[in-house]
């Protein structure tokens, strides 16, 4: 079962309770307020739920600038992570500059637990229950 936390027109935060994940979803370009408004609701969200698992589902994202590209990195995901974040999944699309972005900072918070990139969702959610 899903259950949705927050949605705007650029965002969704959603919890899978059958895979005890939690699902950020983002659409479009972000600017970096917004983002930052979007991942702390993620955050605050995540520490909530006291669960391991997120599933980034940024196929319909468009990037973000590179000073929030790092904020995530150095901001972020450390806070996930000392709060139990252990598995991660990332869905990407075909856009080069949201692609580009999401790995940018995918490569960087991958050295701190498992963060694999998918082309499909179904692939991404056995991966996570898997783990």
């Amino acid at each position: 079962m899903i259950n949705t936390y927050f949605e705007s027109a650029s965002a969704t935060i959603s919890y899978n309770s059958q895979a005890q994940y939690m699902c950020l979803q983002i659409r479009g370009f972000m600017k970096e307020e917004d983002f930052k408004r979007v991942l702390l609701k993620a955050r605050e969200f995540f520490i909530s739920l006291r669960i391991h698992k997120v599933l980034n589902d940024f196929r319909e994202f468009k990037g973000t600038t590179p000073s929030m590209q790092e904020w995530a990195v150095k901001e972020y995901y450390p806070i996930l992570v000392k709060n139990g974040l252990t598995h991660g999944a990332l869905l990407l699309n075909n856009d080069a500059f949201a692609k580009y972005a999401a790995k940018n900072v995918q490569s960087k918070a991958s050295q701190t637990f498992e963060y694999p990139t998918f082309n499909k969702i179904t692939q991404a959610e056995e991966w996570l229950i898997r783990h």
